[in-house]
């Protein structure tokens, strides 16, 4: 009784708060040691919301802060931000000035923020699209748009649908619809991961054939923007031309690569908004050697 006492004493309560919205959805997950279930928000993505506000000065200023209330807490931790900046400064230490602006987009890691500004700067070409909700990407025969959308959508000769629920469509063939039902990274990991080697040669069969391909899913913005991604990188050359992947095989993939791939996209689909789990999945399917000799094989499965 007296060890459990002890037991006792020494135990901690933690409590986890969620930092996205309650939809009461949680995966179980396994690994062959291990089991957990995950739910989204840890909030562990601080530079788009920290706003400067590092843990050191937050638990300085924490009862400042709270008692702030919301409709000034932003303004408090600017000035907070500010007056730390100065004072390293006078120290002689480096103290850029924080910066805070609202992000259309992220990408891949904290430290590689150049496509962010690139996309905040491009110009927009609203006469890219015949429709304001299906975009489609210069003249690569290729679209993003939302699944609601691609079932009226005229003009087009295939769908890939990618939202989770499937749609009814009138094209010329049933083998010119595919659905690839996928999740976005914060429920699934590996998702858009498992379902691009299937959805690259589905579209190689078919742009190869000089067929247009509307990408869809469920808002138009993000899965379908990355699964395009991933088509443009695997298919076209750097001028945008199909060639069948064969500059994807002659070329090593980089970040830098992605990102200026991605603002292409961005310069039609203006209202792209990838996430940076999903980009992140791109960029390991494009280095992770799922090459084009290989997707053929994906398709006939």
């Amino acid at each position: 009784m007296k060890y459990l006492t002890m037991i006792l004493r020494d135990f901690t309560p933690v409590i986890l708060v969620s930092a996205s919205s309650t939809i009461g959805i949680s995966q179980h997950r396994t690994t062959s040691e291990f089991s957990w279930n995950y739910i989204p928000g840890a909030g562990d993505d601080e530079e788009s919301w920290a706003r400067g506000l590092s843990p050191a000065l937050f638990w300085n200023h924490v009862y400042d802060l709270i008692n702030s209330g919301p409709d000034v807490c932003n303004h408090k931790v600017a000035d907070i931000v500010e007056k730390s900046r100065v004072q390293r400064a006078y120290r002689g230490e480096i103290a850029p000035q924080i910066r805070v602006k609202s992000l259309n987009s992220t990408f891949l890691s904290q430290e590689e923020p150049s496509l962010v500004s690139d996309i905040s700067n491009i110009k927009i070409y609203p006469e890219s699209s015949d429709d304001f909700a299906m975009s489609w990407l210069g003249s690569s025969n290729l679209a993003v748009g939302t699944s609601q959308i691609a079932v009226d959508a005229a003009d087009v000769d295939c769908i890939l649908n990618c939202d989770c629920e499937s749609i009814t469509v009138s094209l010329p063939s049933a083998g010119a619809y595919l659905h690839l039902p996928m999740l976005t990274s914060k429920f699934d990991r590996f998702s858009l991961l498992n379902n691009l080697p299937k959805a690259v040669s589905f579209a190689k069969f078919n742009l190869g054939q000089g067929k247009r391909l509307p990408v869809c899913c469920n808002n138009g913005e993000d899965i379908s923007v990355c699964v395009c991604l991933a088509i443009l990188m695997s298919l076209f050359d750097e001028k945008g031309n199909f060639d069948d992947g064969k500059s994807f095989n002659l070329t090593q993939v980089t970040k830098w690569d992605i990102r200026r791939r991605l603002v292409y996209v961005c310069k039609f689909a203006t209202n792209a908004r990838p996430s940076r789990g999903n980009l992140r999945q791109v960029f390991n399917f494009l280095i992770g050697g799922k090459c084009i000799q290989h997707l053929d094989a994906a398709r006939d499965e």
